[in-house]
């Protein structure tokens, strides 16, 4: 499975919950993000970084972590960021929505926990009339709306191979990717 997590400011609970989880029901899990190193509350050495993942042929699925940091797989990039910066994460937006749309169109699971339903994959397009959860904050029920998400309110959301959760939802979370 292909775990994706912010470069920084990402979910330790959700990170380390969802991995663990998934490692003990016997996945080999490989941890990608935009750089070497994802730094949150810990430092993640990360197995790959996004730009060197070709496709998800070897992969069973791509989930994404959720923190403050899932910013960077959006498309909303602050006025202020220098031209290369915008680049980079114009870049990492492509490859993160490419990963997605093949899974999808291969029939393999995508996982989102926390905010990264609203704030990565709402903006891909991806989510109109499926049913989705995750962070309740008004900002993103109004994102799951003006995509034409159906926001269930759910601990976990499963609609086909799309799989999203609250936060605290870890353990159903990963039980769910299992059975997917």
């Amino acid at each position: 499975v292909l775990f994706v997590i912010p470069s920084e400011n990402f979910s330790v609970s959700e990170y380390k919950g969802v991995r663990e989880g998934l490692e003990k029901s016997g996945y080999r899990v490989i941890v990608a993000s935009a750089r070497k190193k994802a730094m949150g509350a810990i430092t993640v050495n990360v197995d790959v970084i996004m730009e060197e993942v070709k496709d998800l042929a070897p992969y069973l699925g791509i989930i994404f972590c959720g923190g403050q940091g899932t910013k960077e797989y959006n498309d909303r990039i602050d006025p202020k960021t220098s031209d290369a910066m915008k680049a980079f994460l114009q870049k990492l937006q492509q490859k993160a929505k490419s990963l997605v749309d093949e899974a999808l169109r291969d029939k393999k699971v995508v996982g989102a926990i926390c905010s990264a339903p609203a704030i990565v994959l709402a903006p891909m397009q991806v989510l109109k009339v499926k049913k989705v959860t995750g962070w309740t904050s008004p900002e993103e029920r109004a994102i799951f709306k003006k995509v034409g998400a159906i926001f269930t309110d759910k601990n976990v959301e499963i609609d086909n191979k799309l799989i999203t959760a609250k936060p605290a939802s870890v353990k159903e979370f990963v039980a769910a990717i299992i059975i997917a």
